[in-house]
């Protein structure tokens, strides 16, 4: 939610009027992100996933397991969108 506020002053600087408006802001749905930081990202949230398992085995905690959980879905997510492919000219098939 985004607050905005409407000052009026009189000529001796002092507010005379003080309207807060609140206008509910609208998340950003398209991001313009390049290969190398969805891969700087990701390999952010890989170290993260290995300190949390880490402490979550030392002991358990279930807001850190849910966390853990979250951070490898997105992980799979990304690991999903993802587009392999293998260049032509370095692989042959066999032939």
């Amino acid at each position: 939610m985004e607050c905005i506020l409407h000052l009026e002053e009189t000529e001796h600087n002092a507010c005379v009027d003080l309207n807060v408006e609140f206008r509910t802001m609208k998340p950003n749905e398209n991001f313009k992100l390049t290969v190398r930081d969805l891969e700087i990202i990701e390999n952010a949230l890989s170290a993260k996933v290995s300190r949390r398992a880490k402490r979550l085995m030392e002991e358990h905690d279930a807001k850190l397991a849910e966390e853990l959980k979250e951070i490898r879905d997105l992980l799979g997510r990304f690991h999903n969108q993802k587009i392999f492919y293998r260049p032509k000219d370095r692989f042959g098939r066999g032939k």
